[in-house]
């Protein structure tokens, strides 16, 4: 991954789970080494916490705030 990748950390804990560039998804951890691309969703079950966290691509910008 280059230095324009971003981040996939755990909603719970903010442990580093995978990396974000050119709409794929790295993950390393120890021996394991996965690259996902293309249209996808994953799992990623946190390593720490045990929380699973989902990724989509592309990834699913947030809803805009709703007008009063």
């Amino acid at each position: 991954m280059n230095s324009m990748s971003a981040e996939f950390r755990c909603k719970h804990c903010n442990a580093l789970l995978a990396k974000r560039a050119g709409g794929a998804l790295a993950i390393r951890r120890n021996d394991l080494h996965a690259t996902v691309s293309g249209d996808f969703t994953v799992t990623v079950v946190c390593y720490r916490c045990h929380t699973p966290n989902l990724a989509t691509s592309p990834q699913t910008p947030a809803p805009p705030p709703s007008a009063a």
